[in-house]
Formats: C-alpha cells, structure tokens, sequence
C-alpha cells in the first residue's frame, strides 16, 4: 500500500475516533433526555423507483432483506420512469428515490429536494435486434459506428417514451454520435422499456433498453431477438438512490430513509447485489457500486456535526468533562489498535474484491518500468512466478501475447502513453498465447495518472479473460456463415428446381404436343416428319438433362468412373468440329480451330468425358454467340504434361459478377440469361467437376458484349513416350451425324421380359425390323418356364419385374446351366448396377431409354446374319384392268408417265432438289391407285415420308423399289397386251 493511501487512511481513522467519541456524548444525552429522543415515531417508508429496477425484482429484494433486519420499518415501494420518480419526489410521494438520470438527478438536488446522495449498483444498457444480426452490430467495436451505422441504413427502431431514463441516455448518445434520429421507422412509444422490447421483438425492430429489463422478460421475447451490441463503459446504466429533504418536503421521512438508504450502500446490501442477478437470471447483470457522492456526503456531516452541537449545548459540565477523560483515554488505548484494524479491514475487502472478480489487476510505475499484478493477473498471463512485483513490467505483458498482435500491443502502449493529458481509458482485446500452448484472448483495461506536463507517471488496469465470449462469438459467425451457405444453396436448389421443372416441362410439351398432331389423320407427311423429328429432338434434349443430373450424383458420391486410354487430341478436336458444324452453320457463323505444334500424337485421359465437356463449352459459345464465330485452340505444355484447349467466342460475354458465379451448381450467370436462353446451370458446372477429374480445370476470362474465353486443361499422362507431331495428320472423313439408323438383316429367336406395355410394343417393333422373332414375358417367372420349354438366341432381360425380378431370373437360369446370351435392360445406369447385372450372369448390359443403334449393334452381336431376299420380279397387272379392259389406253399413257417421273425423281436426288422431289413423289402417290395401281401408292408415300427428313439414303432405297416397282408394271402391261386378242392390240 503507497504511502499516501496509509496517510489518508489515518486521518479517517482519527475522524473515525473523533465521530465516535461524539457519539458516546449523544448517547449520555439520549439517556439523559429520553423523553425528546423516543417522542418521534417512525411511519412507512416511501420508496420511488424507476421502472427498469423494479420490474427486474432487485428492488423488492433489497426491502424485503431491508425489512427483515428492520421489522418497525414498513416500506412501500412505488415505481414509474425515471424522470417521472423525481418528479413525484418533488411533489412529496416519496422519502427515498432510486432512479437512473444523472442530469435530472443533480437538478433534483441542486433545487434543494435531495439531501444524501449515492451510486449503489450499475446494469448496462445494449442494443437489441435480430439474432442474424444483419447488419453485424455485433462485429463492431466502436458505439459510435454501431449508431451511425443504424442511421444510415434507416432501420426500424423503437425508443421508450420521454419520460424514461432510458430515452434521455440514447438522445445524449445520437447527439454524442452527431446523428438526428428522425428516418422513417424511428418510432418514440410512450410506453416503458418492457413494453418497448416486445414491440420491438414483435415487428423485427431494434431498439435500445438495459439488460435488467431484457432478462426479466426474455421468455416473453423470440429466441432471435438478442442484445447484438453492449458496451460495459459508455452504456453503463447506474443506479443511484437520493434521501428526500424534509427541509423541502415537511412530510419526508428522514430517519427510515436513512436506514434504508444505509443499507443499500452497506456490505450486506452490496452483497445481495452481486448475487441476485446470478442467482435469478445465471447472468452478470447487476454490480455493487456504493458510493457516496462527495460533497453531498460532506454537507451530512456537517449537518450531523451541527445537530450534535446543538445536543453538547444542553448537556452539562459533567458531560463535557466525562467526554475529554474518555476520549483521552480512548484515543491513547485504541489509536493504534483501529489503525491497525482498519488497515487490515481495508486489505481484506480489496482482496475480496479483486478475488470476487474475473478480472485481474495490474499496476504499472511507468517511470520505473515494474509493476504489481494479482493472483487472477498471473493466471491468466499464465506466470510461472507467484511474485506481486515484476521488473521489465512493459515486456511482461508483451511476451505473453500472441506473436501477431505483440507490434499492436507494443503501438497501442506507445501512442496511450505519448498523448496529451485526457481522461480517455485504454481498452484493447488481445490474443493470448498461453504456456501450455493454447490459444485464449483477453480484454486489457488501463488508465494513466499523469503530471502537470502530460507525462504518464503510472498507469493502473485490469486484464479480463474473455476466452469462452470469443469463442462464443466465434462459434456464432460460424453458425451464422454456414446459416447463410444453407439459405443460399437453399434458394440455389430452388431457383435450380424452377429452371429444371421449365427445362423439363418444355420438351415434354413438344413431345406429347407433336404426338398428339400424329393421331392427325389428315396430316401431311411432310408435317408428320416435322413432328416427328421435334419429339426426337426434344426427347435428346430430355435424356441430356437427366444424364447431367445423373453424373453430378455420381461426381458427389464418387461413383464416377473415368477411363485412361490412348486418345489423339487432334482426332477428338475434328470429331467435335464435325458434330458442331451443323449448329455453326444454322446460325451463319464461323468455326476455326488452330492446333499449336508440336501436338502428342497421343495422351492417356477418357475420350468421352473430353468430348462431353468440350462439347457443352461449344454448344454454350454458339448458344451465347450472333455474329464472329468460334475459335478453338489446342496447346500443349510438355513441361508440366498438361493439354489445352480453348474454346473463345465473340458472344454476349460475362460481367466479373457473374463469373464469379458461373461454376457453381444450379446457378447461370444471371436470371435474366437464364430468362432468355434458358438453361438448368448444371452445365458448366458439371464440366469442371470433370476437369478435376481428368486432372485438370476448367477456367473463363470474359468481357461483356466482347467475347468469352473458356481453358480446358488436362492431365495427359507421361509424354515421354509418346511422339508429337508438326502439322495436322491425314485424317478419315469424319462421318456426319445420321438421321436413320441402318437396320441389320437378322434370324433368330429373341425372348424380350418387361413388364412395361409400351416397352414391349416399340422394342418388339425394332426386333421385328430385323426379321428376328420375339416372344413377349412379362416377369422372370414366365421367362423361366418359356427356357424350360422353347429355344431362344437371345434373352432381353428387364431388371425390375414383378413375381421374380430380372437379376433372380438370371440367376436362377445360370444355375440350371442356361447357356444362351442373356442382355440386362434396366433404368439404373450406375457402375455399380452394370457390374451386379453382370455378376447375376448376364453378357451385356443396355440402358434405358434404349437407343436404337445401339440396340440394333447388341442383336447383330448375338443373332445369325440373313441373306437378303431377291428382289421380286413378278410382274403387276393393274386392277382397273381387271375391272375394266377397255382403259387399256388410259393405263399404257399412265405406266409410260409413271416410267418418265421416276426417271424425273432419280435426277432430282442426284441434284438433292427436294422441292422437286417432294412434288413429283407426292403426285406420283396421288394418281398410282387411281390406274389400279396401289402398290405404286403405298411406295410413293414412304418416299415422301424420307423426302421430308431429307434423308438421301433412305430416298436411294425407296426409290429403288419404286423403280423395281415400275419394272414390275411396265413388264406386266406387257404381258397383259400379249395376251389379248389381236384387234386389241396397240
């Protein structure tokens, strides 16, 4: 302890002794004239107490406690806003009022209506809002910035009314934060501060209350309206309680005010203080605070001093005498046992105090550089030493900081300590590095005692350990962040699930509207080939869609495959040339790919995931392109066995915004392009993912309304073993995308099993094409019995059947030593389903929808070849003939017309005028059943039928039988002129 603190403890001891020999004096002049001092009785106490103190309980708890201990006291407690208290205690309703405004209250006292004055206990005031904090109040340090901050952005706030304490501390802090609360949504209730929380927590607004309040009537409150900013200096709310001047209000109970207000400043009222909140609400709300304030303190001693003045005037001689022999005698035997008593008992209470906090204490002799700090200092520095003094005290505290913020810190003292003489405090929160390794952060607190120049000659603080409210805090933004992922790939999913159900419904609507046109019986064949070839298309469009989806979920529960094969780059490069020609070419743009040599000759990566993905980068380019064209670029980089391939266009191009969200799943690069070209997003998306697959990645550089530039890297494998090239190879003619399937001529028997009607009409109408036979089963059990009964070449087994599935069906024929060729079909395209199919027994494995090529491809693997039969050479007699002999001249013109227009149709192919053909064929459908020719009918309508899909080998093939058919004809009329008689002969 300093010496100056033992001088000053001194002389309140001596004044101690002093007030006590005095009231030795008074109590042999109580006793003396008893009469006087038990005249006076003691009514009910009046206590007025502001709003925010007793609506939390504290205030009855403290009368309640107050009573016990003074049973002849009635105390009456009456409460209202603060303001309002003084106000009431001005108009005499009160003899002790607890409120919380310290302008008013000085005014109150000023005026003459207070007598005693003290701070008893603080609570806080904090700022409440939404728990999503969005506005991150929270984050922020600075009262200032958090006031300004709520101007700015005008949000809803609801203030208690005028008349509270409460509204007066918040109008200083605007004024302080040089902000005029009057935006829309700032609303003042004329209401208390409870009331002002639930309405504030009803309708989502902030506001502005103590904690007291807050935790009183949190059950009353949603779980997500929190204080979001509190601050334990400038939004300290301090209680204070004022004894009533009887001099002013005549009625005023002085005396019980007294004791009360002695109680509430004593060890016991402070203790109930400090345990009540815990105890009520598990929180630290309320904080013992007594103190007296000083002049007010002074002038009650000067009162009493005169009061016992006026008493020593009335007593005799005697008195007087007796009072300077016992104080002599007092003072020459206690004087050093008090002091002595009291040193200890003022040792003792900072020890209690210090060790009653969380805090630690420190004490800095800037001068000396040493410094003394607590028990709680050192274990939360984590000090080996149990000293109470430390040399070196700045470094002491340096070097158990985190390494990054030691310079900070190191700033911090510097700067506090070379500014000029102010009142400001230091406050800085730190990350601690502990002994044992552990992370932890503390708050520093501290204040310099300067000299008259400014210098710091001391500076004095505590450290808190606020290590669990970090962490809290921590744990709160990391809630909060993956709250925010969620809610975005929530509304990601969803706007995903809105572009799949238009991406969906869209080819959908074509398909079922196209199919219904074809019930149309009076539809023309060129329609029926438009319908028809927009129901395959979109249904390519659908299935391209589902197999997106489908390799996503395979990407995201690795159960993707890739293959590693030799591949050559600049084969694949001319493959996807061929297959996006066609597009190129509609929209009137132009395509150029520039190899960069040398080029590997070949790379090991999977030739359909390349294809895929630089597909799709093509498809985009042109969907997103109207005028330039394409440039595909093909680099490789030997040093790191990587491939390039950039796929730049001249499009719409893309603002950094949405380049940042180009790649992620279910997302375009804005509503409004998703709006005009559609899309689902899980392109390009999709294609990244298998970039990373294949080894590499795929990246963009745009600019708007210039052009896209996509870079497609890959891992190539080892390239030492591998030659490179120098100019583009001679290459095959890349086979242009077909628009029928060749049919293969087939023998055999096929047992088809789905139960799915529909399945079994088209599947069995492919078989049939082939010229192979097909029974029909509709479960495994079936399958079973027709084996046991009948010979098959080939079984085409469904996997999903009721009574016995396929993969039971299989099974069960394997172990009946079943050797024929089993086929899976099934709807379920994982790995993992093809290699159960094949485990089950079965030799291959399609997937639905069936393609037809590929079906065709697996019957030719498994049925006998057949031989083309010869074509027919029989000769055709027209049945108008038959009717009616003497048309023999109408039907020769017709046959000799006949003969010339398919002469006509062949030059037409030659010259692929489809105008033309679609005339001549449609006129030669027209009149060929009309001369008794039917036949001739039936060819002409399937000719026109390939005419319209322009599909030139189809039209070679149809006529070629129109011509066989001609042949047939000519050769028949023939026939029938010999053998007529010769009168009719021509």
């Amino acid at each position: 302890m300093s010496k100056n603190t033992s001088t000053m403890l001194g002389r309140h001891i001596t004044g101690v002794w002093i007030a006590t020999s005095f009231r030795l004096c008074v109590v042999v002049a109580l006793l003396a004239f008893s009469t006087a001092s038990t005249s006076a009785t003691t009514p009910t106490l009046r206590v007025m107490t502001a709003n925010t103190a007793a609506e939390t309980g504290i205030i009855q708890a403290l009368v309640d406690d107050f009573q016990k201990r003074h049973p002849e006291i009635t105390v009456k407690v009456d409460s209202a806003g603060a303001l309002q208290v003084l106000d009431n205690g001005r108009q005499g309703q009160a003899d002790l009022i607890i409120t919380h405004q310290p302008q008013a209250e000085m005014l109150f006292i000023t005026e003459g209506y207070g007598l005693r004055h003290a701070s008893f206990m603080y609570n806080e005031f904090a700022i409440f809002g939404p728990r999503a904090d969005p506005l991150h109040l929270s984050g922020e340090r600075d009262l200032m910035k958090v006031l300004r901050q709520l101007a700015s952005n005008e949000v809803p706030f609801i203030v208690a009314g005028e008349r509270s304490g409460t509204a007066a501390r918040l109008n200083a802090l605007w004024t302080l934060a040089g902000v005029t609360p009057d935006w829309v949504g700032y609303e003042s209730q004329n209401s208390s501060a409870a009331s002002t929380l639930a309405n504030a927590a009803m309708f989502e607004a902030y506001t502005f209350a103590d904690l007291g309040t807050y935790y009183t009537n949190r059950t009353h409150y949603t779980n997500d309206f929190v204080p979001l900013y509190r601050d334990h200096i400038l939004l300290r709310n301090t209680y204070s309680a004022i004894v009533v001047n009887p001099k002013r209000i005549s009625d005023a109970n002085r005396i019980a005010a007294d004791a009360f207000f002695d109680y509430l400043v004593s060890d016991d009222g402070q203790t109930l203080i400090s345990q009540f909140s815990e105890s009520r609400f598990a929180a630290p709300l309320f904080t013992p605070s007594a103190h007296l304030d000083a002049d007010l303190h002074a002038e009650r001693a000067r009162q009493e001093i005169a009061a016992q003045q006026r008493t020593l005037t009335r007593l005799t001689s005697f008195v007087v005498v007796l009072l300077l022999v016992s104080g002599v005698a007092i003072w020459l035997y206690w004087r050093g046992r008090q002091l002595e008593s009291a040193r200890r008992l003022s040792e003792a209470r900072f020890t209690r105090a210090v060790a009653g906090t969380n805090d630690g204490i420190w004490d800095w002799d800037v001068q000396q550089n040493c410094g003394f700090v607590s028990p709680r200092c050192r274990e939360i520095l984590g000090l080996a030493r149990q000293d109470e003094q430390y040399d070196d005290f700045r470094n002491l505290l340096c070097q158990h900081i985190h390494p990054d913020d030691r310079p900070q810190l190191q700033q911090t003292l510097t700067r506090y300590l070379a500014a000029t003489p102010t009142t400001a405090s230091l406050e800085q929160r730190l990350h601690l590095q502990r002994p044992d390794g552990t992370d932890g952060w503390l708050l520093l607190r501290g204040k310099a005692e300067r000299d008259e120049a400014g210098h710091a000659l001391r500076l004095s603080g505590s450290l808190t350990d606020i290590t669990t409210a970090v962490q809290a805090e921590i744990a709160e933004r990391q809630a909060m962040a993956e709250k925010l992922r969620a809610e975005f790939a929530n509304q990601a999913k969803s706007g995903f699930l809105a572009n799949m159900s238009h991406e969906i419904r869209t080819p959908l609507t074509a398909i079922i509207g196209f199919a219904e046109t074809l019930l149309d019986t009076q539809q023309s064949a060129s329609d029926r080939m438009t319908s028809l070839q927009a129901i395959t298309r979109n249904g390519h469009h659908l299935l391209q869609l589902i197999n997106n989806i489908l390799d996503i979920s395979k990407i995201e529960s690795d159960k993707l495959d890739i293959e590693r094969v030799a591949l050559s780059p600049v084969t694949l490069t001319e493959e996807i040339r061929a297959l996006v020609m066609p597009q190129v070419h509609d929209k009137g743009l132009d395509l150029h790919i520039d190899y960069q040599f040398p080029l590997p000759v070949s790379i090991d990566s999977d030739p359909l995931r390349i294809k895929q993905i630089l597909l799709n980068l093509c498809s985009n380019a042109i969907k997103f392109t109207h005028t330039g064209g394409l440039h595909v670029r093909v680099v490789c980089l030997p040093d790191t066995e990587r491939i390039q391939f950039e796929v730049r266009d001249s499009g719409i191009g893309l603002t950094p915004e949405q380049q940042t969200r180009l790649f992620t799943a279910f997302s375009q690069a804005d509503v409004s392009t998703t709006r005009q070209y559609g899309g689902t997003g899980l392109g390009l998306h999709l294609s990244r993912r298998l970039a990373k697959l294949l080894g590499g990645d795929l990246t963009v550089t745009s600019e708007p309304n210039v052009g896209s530039c996509f870079t497609l890297t890959l891992a190539t494998g080892p390239l030492d073993q591998f030659q490179f090239i120098n100019e583009t190879p001679l290459l095959p003619e890349m086979a242009q995308p077909a628009n029928a399937t060749t049919t293969p001529l087939l023998a055999g028997r096929v047992l088809l099993a789905d139960d799915n009607p529909d399945n079994q009409r088209l599947i069995s109408m492919y078989i049939k094409r082939t010229g192979a036979e097909v029974v029909i089963a509709e479960n495994g059990q079936q399958v079973v019995d027709f084996v046991q009964q009948e010979l098959f070449d080939l079984i085409l087994m469904d996997m999903q059947m009721p009574v016995m599935d396929g993969l039971e069906a299989t099974r069960l024929l394997r172990s009946n030593a079943y050797r024929g060729a089993i086929v899976a079909l099934t709807a379920n395209a994982f790995h993992e389903d093809r290699l159960a199919c094949l485990a089950a027994g079965c030799n291959d494995f399609l997937t639905k929808p069936i393609a037809r090529h590929v079906l065709f491809q697996t019957l030719a693997a498994h049925l006998p070849a057949r031989t083309a039969p010869r074509p027919n050479t029989d000769p055709i007699v027209s049945a108008l003939l038959a009717e009616e002999p003497s048309f023999i001249d109408v039907v020769t013109t017709f046959v000799g017309r006949l003969v010339t227009m398919v002469r006509e149709l062949e030059i037409k192919l030659t010259d692929l005028d489809w105008p033309e053909l679609k005339r001549i064929s449609h006129d030669v459908k027209g009149v060929g059943g009309s001369y008794g020719y039917p036949q001739v009918t039936a060819v002409a309508a399937k000719l026109e039928f390939e005419i319209a899909k322009k599909d030139r080998a189809a039209c070679t093939a149809r006529l070629i039988e129109l011509h066989e058919l001609a042949n047939r004809i000519v050769y028949g009329l023939r026939e029938y002129k010999r053998n007529l008689p010769s009168q009719q002969r021509k």
